[in-house]
């Protein structure tokens, strides 16, 4: 909790004492990627198509964990919900395999929504619909 000028715009994660220390959306999807993303892990290149909104950052771990995150910038300026998803086809994980997905923001709340596992396919590719005003990971390494 800090204020880092006299006007109105603070940028914490965790509101103040005389509020209860609230934990706020930014604190939330930071805590998603310290989640999935560990300290020493080399990013990797991917593979995108061209002109399309959609962003992805890949990670590599020392036993070979992957995580991808990712998020449509097309939702960037949204201030709420939106019934527009976007669908992301991302290889390269153990075939035939459970990866686990994790979605900030999937209900407009700034929450993480509980895990769900996906399953890659005999190539290793995942598909996954994600809303477009939220973000994603897609992570084999093992979560609670």
């Amino acid at each position: 909790y800090g204020k880092y000028d006299g006007g109105t715009q603070a940028y914490y994660i965790i509101g103040g004492p005389q509020f209860g220390w609230p934990l706020y959306p930014l604190y939330n999807f930071l805590q998603l990627m310290t989640t999935t993303v560990k300290r020493g892990w080399q990013v990797v290149t991917v593979d995108a198509a061209p002109g399309t909104t959609r962003l992805l950052a890949a990670y590599v771990g020392k036993q070979k964990q992957l995580t991808v995150v990712g998020l449509d910038t097309a939702g960037a300026l949204l201030n709420a919900g939106t019934t527009t998803n976007s669908s992301y086809t991302i290889g390269g994980f153990p075939p035939s395999k459970p990866v686990n997905l994790l979605i900030w923001n999937a209900n407009a709340d700034g929450l993480v929504v509980p895990k769900q596992v996906v399953r890659a396919d005999a190539n290793g590719v995942v598909a996954v619909t994600i809303p477009q005003h939220a973000a994603f990971a897609l992570t084999t390494i093992r979560l609670r």
